[in-house]
C-alpha cells in the first residue's frame, strides 16, 4: 500500500501526464537515456544500464514528471517480464549437461552456497518484515542472475507492495555483482590462447526478431495459461513454468531456437529496460537510499559465503578445475552473459559454450528455490 504522503503526491500531477500515451512515452525516455548514459564516458564501464534506468526513474517520478502508479507499470510485470524471461532460454540446450558434468556441479555448489549464505544473512541481518522475501530475492539472483530477480519479486508481489524495497535492492545487486566479478577476474590464472568474440556481433535480423518475439509470446502465454490451470503453489506456477517450457522447446527444438538466439536476448535487454524504469518510477528515492547500507551489508554475506563454498567445497573438497569454479561462480552470480564473456575474455573458449548452458540452467532452478526459501524464511 502506498503511504499517505505519496498519495498526496499524486493529486499534483497534472492529469495529461496520467495518459497511457505521456506514461508510455516517459517510460521510453527513460530507457533510452539510461542506456546512452551508460554507453558514454565518463559512466562507461562504471554504471550498468539497469541501475541508471532505476535511478533515472526514480528522480522523474519522485519529482511529479512521472506518476508513481500506472496501469502501464502493471502490464509490464504481468505481461512483458515472462516473455522477456522465456526470451533468454533460447539458446538453451539441456540434452549436452553429460558431457559438462564438471561445470555443472561447480555451478551447483555455488548454488548450495548461495542459499547457505541467504540462510545465515537472514539469520543476523533484519531488514524488516521483507528480510525473508529478501533473502529469496538474492537467493534467486545469486543462483541465476538478475532475469530471476524480478521473475521472484513478481511471484512475491512486491512489485507492487514494495517497489523501494526491490529498486533499492537492484542497485545493490548491481553494485554487489560489479565488485564480485571484479574479484574473480583478478583471481583468474591468466591464459596464452587469444579470446574469440561471444556470439551477437552481428547486424539484427528483422524477420528474425519478429518471430523470436512471436515465439516468446507464446510460450509465455501457454505457460502462464498451464500454470493457472493445474493450480500450482508459488513457488512452481507462472515464471517458472514458463522458463521450464522454454527450455524444453529450445533442447528439442533447437534447428528453430538456436538460430533466435541474439535476437532473442536483444528483445529480452529492451523489455528489461523498460521494466527497470517501471520499478524506478514505483520507488520512493530517499528510501530507496535509506535501505541501501543494509541491504548492502545483507547482499555482502550471501555473495562472501556463496565465494567461500565455492572455493572449500569445489576446490580444496572436490578439487575441481579452478576455471570451472570461477566460470560457474561467474554463471551464479552474473548470469550465461557475463559467464560466457568471462571465459571469452580469459581465452577458455572451450568454456563459453557450457558457461552459457549452466546460465540457462540457473534461470530454471533459481526461481523456485528463492521463492521456496522466501516462503520457509516468511
Amino acid at each position: 500500500m502506498r503511504s499517505e504522503k505519496r498519495r498526496e503526491r499524486e493529486l499534483f500531477i497534472p492529469s495529461w501526464m496520467l495518459t497511457n500515451g505521456s506514461v508510455a512515452v516517459s517510460i521510453a525516455a527513460c530507457a533510452v537515456s539510461s542506456h546512452v548514459l551508460a554507453s558514454r564516458a565518463p559512466l562507461k564501464d562504471r554504471v550498468s544500464a539497469p541501475v541508471l534506468s532505476i535511478v533515472i526513474a526514480s528522480i522523474a517520478s519522485n519529482s511529479t514528471l512521472m506518476p508513481p502508479a500506472h496501469a502501464l507499470y502493471d502490464l509490464a510485470a504481468e505481461k512483458l517480464l515472462p516473455i522477456a524471461c522465456s526470451l533468454f532460454l533460447f539458446g538453451a540446450d539441456l540434452r549436452r549437461i553429460r558431457s559438462i558434468r564438471g561445470l555443472v556441479l561447480a555451478f551447483l555448489i555455488g548454488s548450495l552456497g548461495t542459499v547457505c549464505g541467504a540462510l545465515v544473512a537472514a539469520g543476523f541481518i533484519k531488514i524488516g518484515a521483507h528480510t525473508g522475501r529478501l533473502a529469496g530475492l538474492f537467493t534467486s539472483t545469486y543462483i541465476g542472475g538478475t532475469v530471476n530477480y524480478f521473475a521472484v519479486a513478481k511471484a512475491l508481489r512486491l512489485t507492487a507492495e514494495s517497489s523501494t524495497l526491490v529498486a533499492a535492492g537492484l542497485v545493490v545487486d548491481n553494485v554487489i555483482m560489479a565488485v564480485y566479478l571484479s574479484v574473480l577476474f583478478a583471481l583468474s590464472p591468466d591464459s596464452k590462447r587469444l579470446p574469440e568474440p561471444v556470439s551477437g556481433g552481428r547486424q539484427i535480423n528483422w524477420s528474425r526478431m519478429l518471430k523470436s518475439g512471436i515465439l516468446a509470446t507464446v510460450l509465455s502465454t501457454s505457460g502462464m495459461a498451464l500454470s493457472n490451470v493445474l493450480g500450482l503453489p508459488a513457488a512452481f506456477s507462472g515464471i517458472p513454468v514458463v522458463t521450464v517450457i522454454t527450455a524444453l522447446a529450445a533442447s528439442f527444438r533447437t534447428r528453430t531456437f538456436a538460430p533466435l538466439t541474439d535476437e532473442a536476448s536483444r528483445i529480452g535487454s529492451v523489455i528489461f529496460s523498460i521494466f527497470f524504469v517501471t520499478i524506478g518510477a514505483s520507488a520512493n528515492l530517499s528510501k530507496m537510499i535509506a535501505y541501501g547500507p543494509s541491504i548492502a551489508l545483507f547482499a555482502g554475506v550471501i555473495i562472501s559465503i556463496h565465494g567461500s563454498v565455492v572455493y572449500l567445497v569445489g576446490r580444496k573438497l572436490l578439487h575441481l578445475p579452478v576455471e570451472e569454479l570461477l566460470v560457474a561462480s561467474n554463471a551464479n552470480i552474473g548470469g550465461a552473459g557475463t559467464a560466457a564473456a568471462f571465459a571469452s575474455e580469459r581465452g577458455w573458449l572451450a568454456l563459453i559454450m557450457p558457461a552459457v548452458l549452466v546460465g540457462s540452467i540457473g534461470y530454471i532452478i533459481a526461481n523456485p528455490i528463492g521463492l521456496l526459501l522466501a516462503h520457509y524464511l516468511t
